[in-house]
């Protein structure tokens, strides 16, 4: 039997095609609870195991053990199993990185993000963090973040990816869709007042539309220690010198990257990849977001 359609027209069946549609993208098969998280529309796990079934039949999906994915997209399921295994070892180590960047100067909220919080880790990828900053003191935290990253960590980014930036007061992230409701709901907190948390989730409801059937992480409140020298800074800068401090260095950042990355011809795309206001900071040179959501897209049409 055929399953349901949706009350906005998307059946089941097409639902679950989109889902893994855009996990093949990553070459990420899915099991049927994850099918099932990350389906556009609201379902329960009985009427995806329909659609599965029927898709299989179809032949439009393949199986290989409890995976599934579009058929002949040649993903290779012990490579998903070798990164599942590789980050169930590393998550304490990220886990302790978040944790100690969570003390450092103006930083209120750290979350592990990228292809961790998805429970994979694959050989070349870095520890991705998401960041809550004290407002008006982003870019300033930012350069304290850099600083020590290039002088106690040889400018590595393997633990210490902190690509993604917003301020405390703007919680709620702007671009809405199917990339950024994934990488809200999936991030692990690690240091940050569950207060501040619960407000995300509150400013950022909207990721329900995208991801019905997902919820966010469950979280035990752990608030990082600011060092001697993290409350000294913070003394120092917590004031309007500060703030303008703050500003002057956004301004210097804008400028480099649009000498650094003058390629980048289109002005919209330019924003979005290299975001830089006083409550948001973003560096995606390669435009992920744009890029995902495109080869999505096109996935789709050739269903």
């Amino acid at each position: 039997m055929k399953p349901s359609t949706t009350s906005d027209n998307l059946s089941i069946v097409e639902a679950v095609l989109h889902c893994l549609a855009y996990f093949d993208i990553f070459k990420h098969p899915l099991k049927v609870g994850e099918v099932l998280d990350f389906l556009s529309v609201t379902s329960d796990r009985n009427e995806v195991q329909k659609a599965i079934a029927h898709l299989l039949e179809q032949g439009t999906i393949e199986q290989n053990e409890e995976f599934f994915s579009i058929r002949k997209s040649q993903i290779d399921i012990t490579l998903r199993q070798t990164a599942e295994a590789k980050a169930l070892d590393m998550m304490d180590h990220a886990i302790y990185y978040g944790k100690k960047i969570g003390g450092f100067p103006f930083v209120e909220g750290v979350m592990i993000s990228g292809s961790l919080s998805k429970g994979v880790l694959h050989e070349d990828a870095d520890y991705d963090f998401f960041l809550i900053i004290k407002n008006n003191k982003l870019w300033v935290s930012k350069l304290i973040l850099k600083l020590y990253k290039l002088l106690f960590l040889g400018n590595s980014y393997e633990y210490f990816c902190i690509n993604y930036l917003i301020s405390d007061d703007a919680l709620e992230i702007k671009e809405k869709n199917v990339f950024t409701a994934t990488e809200l709901l999936t991030a692990i907190p690690v240091s940050c007042k569950a207060s501040l948390f619960s407000d995300l989730k509150t400013a950022n409801a909207w990721v329900s539309e995208y991801l019905p059937n997902k919820n966010w992480r469950t979280y035990t409140e752990h608030i990082s220690d600011k060092n001697r020298l993290a409350r000294l800074l913070q003394g120092l800068l917590n004031n309007p010198f500060g703030s303008l401090i703050d500003r002057l260095i956004m301004t210097l950042t804008i400028m480099r990257n649009k000498i650094k990355y003058r390629k980048l011809a289109d002005k919209s795309i330019f924003n979005i990849a290299f975001k830089s206001t006083r409550s948001e900071s973003k560096v995606h040179p390669n435009n992920t977001q744009k890029t995902v959501l495109e080869t999505h897209k096109e996935k789709i049409s050739y269903l």
